[in-house]
């Protein structure tokens, strides 16, 4: 005789391919973040610098530093 859950009972199935990274991408993904996060805050910086608009020559002086 077979027996059938009711799906109450059921318990989701563990994900064997969502281990943890390794801790050499830990460390990648460590890396370009604190990049972001430093280029953001000199972009930042700059348009503050120059009164908080975006302008022209703003864009052209940001993608000079790219």
């Amino acid at each position: 005789m077979s027996y059938l859950n009711h799906p109450d009972q059921l318990t989701p199935a563990t994900d064997v391919g969502l281990s943890k990274p390794s801790i050499w991408q830990r460390m990648l993904d460590a890396v370009a973040n604190g990049r972001q996060q430093h280029s953001e805050r000199v972009y930042s910086d700059m348009v503050a610098h120059h009164g908080g608009r975006l302008t022209d020559e703003l864009e052209r002086q940001i993608a000079c530093k790219l």
